[in-house]
Formats: structure tokens, C-alpha cells, sequence
């Protein structure tokens, strides 16, 4: 079910041998499937993926640190990404800085954008979470605390044996490679321009050089152990396409700070309802030209 990167690599990433499920996203069915050729092909690329992962056991975890370093990055990762999240006032900086209250009226999921009355940051769901992230274009939880734990992975084992872990298992690959691809999908000029329109100057101060911060460290440690000079060198047609649709989506985001500004300073029912059917549209627009939505 969404996140796992490009189909394939995520099957060979991971143990099929007992069947897996596949939860297809509603708005992916029409894609995937609603083309005969298209379809055939995301079944033959599926079949494929669960043959030879099995037939190969190419989710295997063959170096002798592999697990040691998963174990370790995952409780590095945590630890940062908590404690930017379990701050006291960073929900404050999320509703501020997303447009999440705007787009709960939006029917995006199958489910409430949050679990109880209550709103808290405990209360929201996964997707609403990442959909809000997405649309200020920083998807700030597909990468943050990945930087600091990658360089106290490098610090712990070396370069080399990082690099050496990496190359030699499908898991750690595509888990890097999704981590790259949302890195290049972020624009942290347009997340400046967010905060210093939408957000309280104090919340702005604090949390801006923070997430700042660890997305360069987070820049920088990925090219560092993919050997690479900037992201997405080794994929040059992805590095083209995303600059491509950035020239569309820039202008979006633009126009839905505007909207959000105005609709949260006036006190005009009328006007409301107005700014609120636009900043939808922009949300939709969004949504489509970002692809990776929750």
C-alpha cells in the first residue's frame, strides 16, 4: 500500500514467499488500471517481482552488519524526528504552516483526517499528516532525522562499510531511493515563502533553521553514500521530469499562500466560501503534480 517506491523494487525489497496484499489507492485504480496495456503491464511487473524475489531470496540481508545498521538508523531517525514532532508548540507551527484545516472539508481518504474531536497532533491520521506536508512541497516526515542518522551511521561503521551495506541489499536501496526522490521533490524555498507569509515570526524563528538543518544533512549524507555529487545524478531522466513539473506546481503554491492568507485574516462568510473553493482547486493541483500525497 503506497510509499514503497516503484512496484518492483519493492517486491524485491521484501519476503513474498508466504503472498502479500496490495491495497491500491482509489485515485491509482483509474492509472494503473484503466488502460488495458497499462494494466497487463503492472500485472506482469508484479508477478515478475514475486518470482524472482522468491525464486532469488533478494530481500535477504547478506552483509554482517546490515541488521545492525538498520537497527541502529531506525533508532537515530526516531529519536530526531520525535524530538522535533512532540514539541509543544510545533502542532501550532503545523496548522500554520500546512493547510490542513482547509483541506479536511476535502474528501481525501476513506477515513477522517482525525481520529477523535479532539485536535491534537496525536489525533491525525497517517495521510492527512503526509498530504498536509506535501502541499507546502517539504514532506518533511518521508525525510527528516534520515541525515542524522546516516552520518552517526557513517561515524559508527565507516563509509566504506555504509557504502558496502547499501550496495549489497535491495531493502536498504529502496528505502534510500525513496528517501532521494522525496528530497528532490521538496522545495525548502517554497517552504521559506510558506512561513514567512503564514507562520507567527517566534514559531518561525525556532523551527525554520531546524528543518533547514536536517534537510541539508539529510542532502548531504544520501550523497554520500550513493557516491553522488547532487541528488538524483544516477537518474537523470527522474532529475528532468521533476524539474519539469516544478515550473507548474511553483505558481500553485504561490497562489494557494495568497488564498490562504486571505481566507484566514477575513471575516466574511461570503468571502469564506469563496477563498475555500479556491484553495480546494489549489489542493487539488497540488495533490496531482506531487504524486507522493499520504
Amino acid at each position: 500500500r503506497g510509499g514503497g517506491g516503484p512496484l518492483y523494487d519493492a517486491l524485491l525489497a521484501q519476503n513474498n514467499r508466504y503472498g502479500f496484499r496490495v491495497t491500491e489507492q482509489g485515485e491509482m485504480v483509474a492509472t494503473n488500471y484503466g488502460d488495458h496495456v497499462i494494466g497487463l503491464r503492472n500485472l506482469h511487473e508484479m508477478l515478475e517481482g514475486v518470482v524472482v524475489s522468491n525464486s532469488t531470496k533478494s530481500y535477504e540481508l547478506t552483509e554482517p552488519n546490515s541488521r545492525a545498521f538498520l537497527e541502529s538508523l531506525s533508532e537515530k531517525a526516531m529519536e530526531k524526528y520525535r524530538d522535533l514532532v512532540t514539541r509543544s508548540d510545533f502542532f501550532e507551527l503545523f496548522r500554520q504552516i500546512t493547510p490542513f484545516e482547509e483541506l479536511s472539508s476535502l474528501n481525501i481518504a476513506s477515513r477522517p483526517s482525525k481520529r477523535y474531536s479532539e485536535l491534537s497532533l496525536g489525533s491525525i491520521r497517517a495521510v492527512p499528516w503526509v498530504f498536509s506536508w506535501t502541499q507546502n512541497r517539504s514532506i518533511i516526515p518521508t525525510w527528516y532525522g534520515v541525515g542524522t542518522g546516516l552520518i552517526a551511521m557513517i561515524e559508527k561503521f565507516s563509509l566504506d562499510e555504509v557504502r558496502k551495506i547499501y550496495h549489497s541489499s535491495n531493502f536498504i536501496r529502496n528505502m534510500l531511493a525513496n528517501c532521494e526522490m522525496t528530497l528532490a521533490k521538496a522545495q525548502m524555498s517554497i517552504l521559506k515563502y510558506y512561513a514567512e507569509a503564514l507562520v507567527d515570526p517566534n514559531l518561525g524563528k525556532v523551527y525554520m533553521p531546524l528543518l533547514l538543518q536536517e534537510f541539508d544533512l539529510t542532502v548531504q549524507s544520501i550523497n554520500l553514500v550513493l557516491n553522488q555529487q547532487e541528488i538524483l545524478e544516477h537518474n537523470p531522466t527522474l532529475k528532468a521530469y521533476l524539474a519539469m513539473r516544478d515550473r507548474y506546481l511553483d505558481p500553485l503554491s504561490y497562489i494557494q499562500v495568497d488564498l490562504l492568507k486571505r481566507y484566514r485574516k477575513t471575516a466574511k462568510q461570503e468571502e469564506k466560501d469563496q477563498l475555500l473553493n479556491a484553495i480546494r482547486a489549489s489542493i487539488t493541483g497540488i495533490a496531482s503534480g506531487m504524486k507522493n500525497t499520504g
